[in-house]
C-alpha cells in the first residue's frame, strides 16, 4: 500500500459527520487532479479545518520509471478524480510508502 501527497484546498460540506472536502495534485504533465471525497479520506486529522493542507491519497503503485511512478486510486478506496480516472502518472517524490 502507497500514499500520494495532495493538497485539500476546500472544505466542501461541514454539515454531516464526517466533513466532505476537495484535494487535488498535479500528474507528470502538469494537468491537474481534483478529488472530492470525505474528509478523512485524505487527512488522518479530520477535526483539523485549515485549508490549504497536506493530504494523501491511499493508492496502489503500479509501476516505476524514470522518476515517476503509474500509480491507482481505486483500491482500497475507490477514490477517483472529478473527471472519473483512478490512473495516473505522477512524480515519485509524491508516493509514499
Amino acid at each position: 500500500m502507497a500514499e500520494v501527497k495532495v493538497t485539500i484546498t476546500k472544505i466542501t460540506d461541514t454539515g454531516g459527520c464526517p466533513c466532505f472536502a476537495e484535494a487535488e495534485f498535479t500528474d507528470r504533465y502538469g494537468e491537474k487532479h481534483v478529488f472530492r471525497d470525505k474528509l478523512p479520506i485524505f487527512a488522518r486529522d479530520d477535526t483539523d479545518m485549515t485549508v490549504p493542507r497536506e493530504g494523501i491519497i491511499r493508492c496502489t503503485v503500479i509501476a516505476e520509471t524514470d522518476g515517476f511512478c503509474v500509480i491507482d486510486t481505486e483500491f482500497p478506496d475507490d477514490v477517483e478524480d472529478s473527471e472519473g480516472r483512478y490512473r495516473f502518472e505522477t512524480d515519485e517524490r509524491l508516493v509514499v510508502r
